[in-house]
């Protein structure tokens, strides 16, 4: 991992959800995953699903098959400063295993999947 130091004044979030991830601080690797439906409807009928819901739709058996890309690419850095500094971050928001990460890390793999029904036939 690159050894600089990260100093932020401040940070506001406005709206974290679904699996988001804000990590101050050095990481290994962050491996964020968000499995949802959205259910889009005429009338307002609300009903909890369960588990077994998800079973039904193929997009949440699909294998994640990320591209590892294991070239042998040699380079180098000279940072004049060991710190960099921030004054104030602003994120209005981080969802479906999205990441804010102020610091190192060696691997970030996010998954999301979403499964959008649309029924106005009612």
């Amino acid at each position: 991992m690159l050894g600089r130091t990260v100093s932020v004044g401040s940070l506001k979030v406005f709206s974290l959800s679904q699996s988001a991830i804000v990590q101050i601080g050095d990481s290994k690797q962050i491996t964020p995953t968000s499995r949802a439906i959205a259910v889009q409807q005429k009338s307002s009928n609300f009903t909890k699903l369960s588990t077994e819901e998800f079973e039904k739709y193929e997009v949440f058996h699909l294998k994640n098959n990320p591209q590892i890309i294991d070239d042998n690419i040699f380079f180098s850095t000279f940072h004049e400063h060991p710190c960099f500094s921030v004054n104030c971050i602003q994120i209005k928001g981080i969802v479906a295993a999205g990441v804010f990460h102020a610091g190192n890390t060696e691997c970030i793999i996010s998954d999301s999947r979403v499964k959008h029904i649309r029924d106005f036939s009612r």
